[in-house]
């Protein structure tokens, strides 16, 4: 499932999460966990070989990460790796079609199939017999959808058992990069000299306090000190979806939005 080992959570999911920067979840039940996506297999029989796995896909959010886990899963079978979208009535096949097309780059390994048909049992119909299957979370109540409608009929359906999946939002912690931070007591001239963003971080032992431009620096008279011409701090947090830093993006003239732990301790920041 990935190409780095798996890691045990022991403790605090979500500081475990964040420490490692995890993309992928893989849980045995659902769960309301957000900060990374989620694997969930269902009567997976690790023993048995599928000779086939079969990704569902359509325009919800979780058809990338569909395609993504059915070729790597495909790929540890030595199975073939197959990506299905389903079109109701014929005039449905443009929109089915744009669909494959759309996640074809995240899986550029599989095959893909248009199958028409009107319920969830003609997408059951066209699975390889003792095959896996791949299916993102319906909307809704996870338990209900998955459990009691549909998805269950297709999960029971699938011979190598089935595995569902769900897309979180990129948060802060999985962009972080380096940022040079300088201190509130340290010249002005020097913080310039070695600054290369056009705003930096101010911090005092480990903690965000501020933030400086370089501009200021530089204007400042040659006794002031960073803490002389320093800005209230702006940040986001480690769990922060990262959209909400395109809205500082302007603000910090380009350079990265500090990021900081629940302690305010900077942990780098997020380009924009």
């Amino acid at each position: 499932m990935a190409d780095v080992p798996a890691i045990r959570v022991e403790g605090d999911l979500k500081s475990a999460c964040i420490a490692s920067r995890a993309n992928v979840l893989v849980t045995a039940k659902a769960g309301s966990f957000e900060l990374a996506s989620t694997i969930v297999p269902h009567s997976i029989d690790e023993s048995q070989t599928a000779p086939a796995v079969v990704g569902a896909v359509g325009a919800g959010p979780h058809s990338h990460l569909v395609a993504e886990t059915t070729v790597r899963i495909a790929a540890g079978y030595g199975a073939d790796a197959i990506l299905v979208t389903m079109a109701r009535q014929n005039e449905d096949d443009e929109e089915a079609l744009r669909v494959l097309q759309d996640v074809a780059p995240y899986a550029p390994e599989a095959d893909s199939k248009l199958i028409r048909g009107e319920t969830a049992a003609d997408l059951i119909a066209s699975l390889p017999a003792e095959g896996q299957l791949v299916l993102g979370a319906a909307g809704g109540s996870w338990w209900q959808r998955q459990f009691f409608g549909p998805g269950r009929r297709l999960m029971l359906a699938a011979a190598a058992g089935a595995i569902v999946v769900r897309t979180a939002n990129r948060r802060c912690f999985h962009a972080l990069v380096e940022t040079t931070a300088v201190g509130g007591p340290m010249g002005a001239g020097d913080a310039a000299a070695i600054l290369t963003e056009a705003v930096a971080p101010v911090v005092a032992d480990g903690k965000l306090i501020g933030i400086v431009r370089k501009g200021a620096l530089a204007d400042s008279s040659c006794d002031a000190t960073v803490a002389d011409v320093m800005e209230e701090a702006v940040f986001v947090a480690a769990d922060d979806r990262i959209a909400i830093t395109a809205d500082l993006a302007q603000y910090l003239d380009g350079a990265p939005v500090p990021v900081v732990d629940d302690a305010g301790r900077l942990l780098g920041g997020v380009a924009t």
